[in-house]
């Protein structure tokens, strides 16, 4: 039984490649042969499973993932052949079954690739100066406080501070976010 469906995702197929075969070992397929980054054959179930079973999950089963990228894109063909050695129809279950894990491949490659567009890896010394920044500003913030208390609030360079510290506090909540 032969079944083929393809889709296109945003991003690099450096990229693509490798979160393709995280998924596809999650999945319980091992990879056969590699041609990185254009193309994946994976394998999993087995004859036995092609004999005793009905679950397309258990036959044996070859599939061909062939990257290409275009632009900004990259788009992916699965390529299945499912084996049964014995008499099996090719039902609308079965297709479903292939259709959802190309479908979950997709899903994952659109969610992970957005999640690590959104959140870039932040350099160790530039996450240093920003807690140091932070704490510096918690201190002018206590040191304010106490200016206020002891009656400096209606100064105008206590005002001054004030807003200063105010906009640093923006600025270092724009830049954690």
């Amino acid at each position: 039984m032969k079944f083929s469906k393809s889709f296109t995702v945003k991003g690099d197929i450096g990229k693509v490649f490798e979160l393709t075969k995280e998924h596809m070992s999650n999945m319980k397929f091992q990879i056969v042969n590699q041609n990185t980054p254009n193309f994946i054959s994976l394998k999993r179930g087995s004859r036995l499973g092609s004999l005793t079973s009905s679950e397309t999950e258990n036959a044996e089963t070859e599939l061909s993932i062939t990257l290409k990228q275009k632009g900004e894109e990259v788009n992916i063909l699965c390529d299945y052949d499912v084996r049964w050695y014995r008499v099996q129809w090719f039902t609308a279950s079965d297709k479903s079954t292939l259709e959802s894990e190309v479908e979950e491949l997709k899903y994952f490659l659109v969610t992970t690739i957005e999640e690590k567009e959104e959140k870039p890896k932040r350099d160790p010394g530039y996450e240093k100066e920003l807690v140091e920044r932070k704490r510096k500003l918690e201190d002018q913030k206590r040191r304010l406080k106490e200016l206020e208390e002891e009656g400096y609030g209606e100064d105008k360079e206590f005002k001054e501070l004030k807003k200063l510290i105010g906009e640093e506090e923006r600025k270092l909540r724009n830049e954690y976010e």
